[in-house]
């Protein structure tokens, strides 16, 4: 829980308290909070004087008039600076000091580190591993941290809890960073450009000096032991919190790598191109089906058809457009579309039918960029019928072709729509080839089977798809 405000307010206190003092004993009642051979440790640590105290990223650098006495807090460790010894079975190191006082590290869940390091220590591990500290370094390198960072193809939110990119931030203050940066927790770092990598660092350097200024946040576990009361959890903007401060929203809580994320979805939009892969196929030929498949594995998957259906409601775009180029005779009695009477025009008039499409589908098309910069993901896909002989391909990344057999497309269009023989073909026919499709396309599927092997054959698909992002 203490992140870099927290270990820093913590180094600022103690910096007033523990200078010229000499370390007349060392008592380690927890081993395995040194990290080296508890005798060594002690050697080195005992009889030595505070000198100074550092930091860099969560480390605590206390020091000596020889050598160093490097500590990480990790979850819940606390320092407490007393002249008596408290009866806290969580006090696990103590340090006896010149001046009667005792210095006690407590950590109840036994997670923080202790070690003794002598020598130039910023070459050596753990501190050579550290990246840019926004408090101590200054001026960032951003050439240098965008290329580290878009490296990594897993979540932002992870890639900033890698103390060797940016060295300080921690749970609470990457949900904040990430939020003042408009950024989404869940995007891979690698779709990051060099605006918002700039973004993160400066936003980085504005909340942990804000966050020391008072003091660094004092939640759940993590409290002062040194008489400090921490005061930022009072400009928290998400993290913790249930309604976004700027759209009233409320905030999406959920676990990134097991570490619960808090953050606005309407404030921190994918802002990314989603890759879009496109749908087709022929008449009967089962789009439906593959459809189904990938919504049914969490996707999204937008319906040309039903968007057609909502735009040719009463007062929507397309009705209003069939409506003025083709008057009242393609309405019914209740107003709606006669999909009859436009159906049979366009399968017996390739004029009217190009007529038709020069009017439809541009508002279909806008519709569906729309919706496409509207996306909040990273994969999204779109079922369309007629994207080739529209002309939709611009809008695809990826194109998946479902393919039939001609004679399996006829035989599947006349059970579904008790349709003869001539009226299946000629309905068939009124598209571009099924074959020709399938040479245009990046991928197929080939639905032949039963409703099992579709699956089997989309589910590969998808993996080989994720796989390309």
């Amino acid at each position: 829980m203490p992140e870099l405000p927290e270990v820093e307010t913590v180094r600022r206190v103690l910096l007033n308290d523990l200078i010229g003092l000499k370390i007349e004993d060392v008592i380690i009642k927890y081993d395995r909070i040194i990290d080296s051979d508890k005798s060594y440790f002690i050697s080195n640590i005992k009889n030595k004087t505070f000198t100074d105290i550092k930091r860099r990223g969560k480390y605590l650098i206390f020091c000596l008039n020889e050598g160093y006495l490097i500590s990480h807090l990790r979850m819940e460790g606390k320092y407490f600076y007393l002249n008596k010894e408290l009866d806290n079975k969580h006090i696990h190191v103590i340090f006896n000091l010149s001046n009667g006082y005792k210095l006690m590290y407590q950590d109840t869940r036994k997670f923080g580190r202790m070690m003794y390091l002598n020598g130039d220590i910023y070459n050596k591990e753990p501190l050579n591993k550290l990246g840019y500290d926004p408090i101590l370094d200054g001026m960032y390198d951003l050439d240098l941290i965008y290329k580290k960072i878009i490296s990594k193809k897993i979540e932002i939110k992870t890639v900033l809890l890698n103390q060797e990119i940016i060295t300080g931030l921690g749970n609470i203050y990457v949900d904040e960073v990430l939020f003042s940066s408009h950024i989404n927790p869940l995007r891979l770092a690698n779709s990051l450009n060099k605006e918002e990598v700039k973004a993160i660092l400066d936003s980085s350097i504005k909340i942990l000096n804000d966050a020391i200024i008072n003091k660094g946040t004092t939640i759940r576990s993590y409290t002062s032991s040194l008489g400090v009361e921490g005061n930022y959890q009072n400009f928290l903007n998400v993290h913790t919190k249930s309604e976004c401060p700027h759209c009233k929203m409320n905030i999406i809580r959920v676990k990134i790598k097991g570490r619960m994320t808090y953050y606005c979805k309407n404030c921190q939009r994918w802002l990314m191109v989603p890759k879009v892969i496109g749908i087709t196929g022929g008449i009967a030929s089962g789009k439906s089906n593959v459809s189904n498949v990938i919504e049914s594995l969490g996707y999204t998957v937008l319906d040309c058809d039903k968007i057609t259906a909502l735009l040719s409601l009463e007062n929507m775009p397309i009705y209003n457009a069939i409506k003025k180029e083709f008057g009242e005779d393609y309405f019914l009695d209740d107003l709606s579309l006669d999909k009859k009477k436009i159906a049979k025009l366009i399968f017996n008039n390739k004029s009217e039918k190009e007529r038709l499409d020069n009017i439809t589908h541009p508002i279909i098309k806008k519709y569906l960029k729309d919706e496409i910069n509207k996306f909040d993901g990273k994969l999204l896909f779109i079922e369309i019928p007629l994207l080739y002989e529209a002309k939709f391909e611009d809008l695809c990344d990826k194109i998946i072709c479902v393919f039939l057999s001609k004679k399996m497309q006829v035989i599947r269009l006349m059970e579904r729509e008790g349709i003869d023989e001539d009226y299946a073909l000629l309905k068939i026919h009124s598209q571009m080839d099924l074959y020709m499709k399938k040479s245009l396309a990046d991928y197929v599927i080939d639905s032949k089977g039963d409703f099992g092997e579709t699956k089997s054959q989309v589910i590969d698909l998808i993996k080989k798809i994720e796989g390309e992002i």
